[in-house]
């Protein structure tokens, strides 16, 4: 009885965690680029403003923001 529970934990339950386990970590990597989609950006590059006429800070050329959610 004890042999039995212990092939099924291993042949059965151990797949299905994993699987749940990739499956919620593919989910929260991916729910705020499909809920914020007008709001998330994987590059995000700004302008300089050295050339705009408000200038506040001294930039000289555009800036890149990589990352997995931009800004």
């Amino acid at each position: 009885m004890i042999s039995a529970l212990s092939k099924s934990a291993t042949l059965y339950l151990a797949p299905l965690l994993a699987l749940t386990a990739l499956l919620l970590s593919l989910f929260s990597f991916l729910a705020p680029v499909v809920l914020l989609h007008d709001r998330v950006a994987l590059l995000t590059v700004t302008p300089s403003t050295s050339l705009s006429s408000n200038q506040t800070t001294n930039v000289d050329g555009p800036s890149v923001f990589l990352g997995a959610l931009g800004k």
